[in-house]
């Protein structure tokens, strides 16, 4: 049997923003890396996991990083509306977002999350060539100096040049509860004004 918010839809959305903030500090959680879905150059779907930095409820966005030599930066820059996804098989809840992405690579938000990551995430941003890039052999791009530690804060910084900050802001959350019996969907729109719709859907 469902728990008793699940049919109640604002008492719904509050669990689905606590399932969301739970994946920030939480690696355990699959909110920890939601899935993120873009509009390739192509004109076809591309995904990628992601690791979700932060969460902002009131504002409705989501805080991720990414190397900006990534093909979902040009992705963005062409079409800004992406989606995601998150799957909490504990829970038997799944969550799709959708919502407008914006890009800060040399502005005060980049650098509040560069001095905020962890020396092993900053090491991400020291590969060459860059993300999807050919190699002539197996390996991960990273100098062989770095292979099994994390760099020192002198050396991460020659990856602060390729590390972007990527913000969501969330348009529409549907949230499904996956069980044998007793489903649920409700989704959840915002209006360009700020003002909420919510409803429930057909499993």
């Amino acid at each position: 049997m469902p728990t008793p918010f699940y049919d109640d839809l604002n008492a719904t959305l509050d669990a689905a923003w606590r399932l969301l903030q739970q994946g920030v500090p939480d690696i355990r959680v699959p909110a920890h890396v939601p899935t993120l879905a873009t509009v390739g150059l192509d004109g076809k779907p591309k995904l990628r996991s992601i690791i979700l930095r932060a969460l902002d409820i009131k504002q409705r966005v989501l805080t991720l990083h990414t190397d900006s030599r990534s093909s979902k930066l040009e992705e963005i820059r062409q079409n800004p509306a992406v989606s995601l996804h998150v799957y909490d098989a504990a829970q038997k809840i799944q969550l799709q977002l959708s919502g407008q992405a914006s890009l800060h690579l040399d502005d005060a938000q980049a650098d509040a999350g560069w001095r905020a990551s962890r020396m092993l995430s900053r090491r991400t941003y020291l590969v060459h060539p860059g993300p999807g890039k050919p190699l002539d052999e197996p390996g991960n791009g990273l100098p062989q100096a770095l292979a099994f530690r994390a760099p020192s804060s002198t050396e991460s910084e020659q990856g602060r040049a390729h590390f972007a900050l990527l913000q969501v802001q969330i348009e529409t959350l549907d949230w499904l509860y996956l069980a044998h019996y007793s489903q649920r969907r409700a989704q959840f729109h915002w209006t360009p004004e700020g003002k909420l719709q919510s409803r429930w859907l057909v499993p």
